[in-house]
């Protein structure tokens, strides 16, 4: 039997081989009636003042932003979260409602942004990458390799 696993981020194990799938940003947004939505600047204060619909504890997405905060000097412990979810899907839609700001996938933004009812805040997060994990000592299987080829990111123009 042959499994194939996805995850983002790295592993460290040496026994498995890490094929890049996918490419994907954290970003912040908020509502387009937000009173941060017309800013051309996000000041530090503005990310400690402002009301957070989050992700739940010890997901990616919520790691991945509780790690850029620290890297600007921002504890997350001192922001206001008025909500933690579970889905991507609950916490845009609760953004997009207004009830705060947000860090999420641009992929899951991306319908609501070009729409106009979210606006992308100008402050730059990390990508985020998502990998194919398969056993290094294994033959590869056509199944496998299809679903591999299927799944590798198009260059970026």
């Amino acid at each position: 039997m042959r499994i194939v696993g996805f995850v983002e981020g790295e592993i460290d194990e040496p026994l498995l081989v890490q094929i890049p799938v996918a490419v994907d940003q954290l970003i912040l947004v908020v509502a387009n009636s937000h009173q941060l939505a017309s800013r051309k600047t996000i000041e530090l204060d503005h990310l400690r003042r402002a009301r957070w619909v989050l992700r739940e504890k010890g997901s990616g997405t919520r790691q991945i932003f509780e790690n850029a905060l620290r890297k600007l000097g921002v504890n997350p412990a001192t922001l206001d979260v008025v909500m933690e979810l579970p889905t991507n899907e609950a916490v845009r839609s609760l953004v997009e409602a207004g009830a705060g700001a947000t860090a999420i996938s641009r992929l899951v933004a991306a319908d609501k942004l070009s729409a106009g009812r979210l606006v992308e805040l100008p402050l730059p997060c990390s990508d985020r990458r998502y990998l194919a994990l398969r056993h290094g000592d294994r033959h590869r299987g056509r199944a496998e390799s299809v679903l591999l080829d299927m799944m590798r990111p198009t260059p970026r123009r």
